[in-house]
């Protein structure tokens, strides 16, 4: 959660409550664990955090994570239902609109550290990506956009030899992984 979130509430609507419910049950608990990239035993950690044994998790019953909370609801739900497609559209808008370029231009001087020879070979993580878009002040929902670029990735590795895919452009090589 600390990769993708500055704030438990902000995790908590984007990933857990996907009904404003104000509980998590453990299949939508499943599907946040999936969202995030959690690879171990969702149902086990589950009822670890059902400390009230009532078979669903609240907001309160997550403080034992240690995040912050959000100032406000409204904070928390800023960005918290973005789709992937609207998290990754607003992402090229700020990168084109920051270093007045274009989206392949403006990715490599964002993300693409050293000299231009050694852009084709660099690769993205998770973490490294989410710590970079916080250091250019990007505000979105950096799960969904996280989400969204590995699948185009993916996809696009399955269909074509060769870069990576963005936004419909080539990155020669960028990869996203981890």
């Amino acid at each position: 959660l600390r990769i993708f979130f500055d704030d438990l509430d902000t995790a908590w609507f984007s990933c857990l409550d996907f009904d404003d419910s104000g509980r998590c049950n453990p299949e939508e608990f499943q599907r946040g664990c999936r969202l995030l990239g959690f690879r171990r035993n969702a149902l086990q950690l589950f009822r670890y955090l059902d400390v009230s044994g009532d078979g669903v998790i609240t907001l309160n019953e997550l403080l034992v994570l240690g995040l912050p909370r959000a100032r406000s609801r409204e904070e928390a739900h800023k960005f918290a239902r973005d789709t992937g497609h609207k998290a990754r559209v607003d992402f090229e808008i700020f990168l084109k609109t920051r270093y007045k370029s274009t989206l392949l231009h403006a990715w490599r001087l964002a993300f693409c550290p050293g000299p231009c020879e050694t852009h084709l070979m660099h690769a993205v993580n998770v973490e490294d990506f989410c710590n970079r878009c916080r250091s250019l002040n990007f505000q979105g929902n950096y799960q969904a956009l996280w989400n969204e670029l590995t699948q185009r990735v993916a996809h696009h590795d399955r269909r074509a030899s060769g870069g990576t895919s963005f936004g419909g452009t080539s990155f020669g090589g960028t990869s996203f992984g981890g």
